[in-house]
């Protein structure tokens, strides 16, 4: 992708752009239902930051020694605490634990409709704007790199590749691997973070383009961090659940 210069927007521009999108704006746009217990809140903070003439997303690689997910590259986050007042308050108090990010140094900039992640967790993105100066301090225990890459990444072909899983709750993922070396070491962006990558990138650079990540819904402009998908996964759970 070719490379140019871009200009550093507002906390206000940026919050402008994602604002039709934000959940706190439009709630009944975006209202989930199902039943207790289904599923578990946790948030993810999307740190963007603005370094050398371009946006950034400051992304993490999973300790090799956790439960779930390990070795994985993932936002930093994590399961909803009973004294986290929101979703916010979840991702920052996450991030800090597990890279060393103060929370008075994130600018939010909104709070999107959740995706579903194993194991039945429902997963709220919180995007935010880091200082581009910003020094992680990593917790050993759940992180094992801290890294950075350009937000366009996300909307280029380049090293990216696309495979179909049929999950068990009979739906089709079309899931996205977007392959690049981080201190000489490969990363795999995939699955639920590339997508939000790409939702991201899409926002922020109001592209033209389109992608499919569930089965035929098409994710563009319009649709980002749309509750469709997330709410036929549910409607799919419920039919396997009646099952049994």
């Amino acid at each position: 992708m070719k490379q140019s210069v871009e200009c550093e927007r507002t906390v206000e521009e940026l919050r402008a752009i994602f604002r039709p999108f934000d959940i706190r704006y439009n709630p009944e746009k975006y209202q989930l239902q199902y039943p207790k217990g289904l599923l578990r809140k946790a948030s993810v903070l999307i740190p963007l930051c603005f370094k050398n003439g371009e946006y950034h997303l400051i992304l993490t690689l999973r300790s090799e020694n956790l439960t779930h997910h390990a070795g994985y590259v993932a936002f930093p986050g994590g399961m909803q605490d009973e004294h986290d007042k929101d979703e916010i308050a979840t991702a920052l108090r996450e991030s800090e634990e597990e890279i060393g990010l103060d929370p008075k140094d994130v600018d939010i900039i909104g709070v999107f409709a959740p995706g579903i992640v194993k194991p039945n967790s429902l997963v709220y993105p919180v995007i935010g704007l880091v200082s581009s100066d910003f020094k992680p301090v990593i917790n050993e225990n759940e992180v094992s790199i801290v890294f950075e890459l350009p937000l366009k990444r996300f909307l280029s072909t380049e090293r990216r590749r696309i495979s179909n899983f049929r999950s068990p709750i009979n739906a089709t993922y079309h899931v996205h691997h977007f392959i690049d070396y981080v201190n000489g070491k490969e990363v795999d962006t995939w699955g639920f973070t590339a997508a939000f990558c790409v939702m991201t990138a899409i926002g922020l650079y109001q592209t033209d383009q389109s992608f499919c990540f569930y089965e035929q819904f098409i994710t563009n402009k319009d649709t980002i961090f749309n509750s469709v998908n997330t709410l036929h996964v549910i409607q799919q759970m419920l039919k396997l659940a009646s099952k049994f």
